[in-house]
């Protein structure tokens, strides 16, 4: 019985850093329909917007790089996805000191924790 609590838990948290249901849901008022409604529609607008930094860095805009970075962290800490949002954090950061190698990795952490996003929503 041990394992498959161990295993739980560990689930639990993986869980909990790609999405902060709690934090969401007492923010809506325990409003279950609108924690999905809102999931679904970060996660669409949040894959245009991963897009767009990938067109921006391709351009080397280091501005637009922390503009988009920003408004992701925005938009992830509302819709409960802090994984995803510390990324941004991250993003900004690494804009503001045009570090081209960093904000590279950042963009493959970013698309990772946006497919973990995925899938958990999915199961949902």
């Amino acid at each position: 019985m041990a394992p498959n609590l161990l295993e739980n838990t560990q689930t639990d948290q993986a869980v909990s850093a790609v999405f902060d249901r709690e934090g969401l849901l007492r923010r809506l008022m325990g409003d279950e329909e609108m924690v999905f409604s809102i999931m679904d529609m970060f996660l669409k607008t949040a894959a245009e917007r991963i897009s767009e930094l990938n067109t921006r860095f391709e351009k080397n805009d280091m501005p637009a790089i922390w503009n988009e970075a920003h408004a992701i962290k925005g938009s992830a800490l509302n819709a409960g996805f802090s994984a995803i949002a510390e990324v941004g954090v991250r993003l900004e950061q690494a804009a503001k000191e045009q570090d081209v190698a960093h904000i590279s990795n950042l963009l493959i952490e970013l698309e990772r924790q946006y497919n973990l996003a995925q899938r958990f929503h999915r199961q949902q």
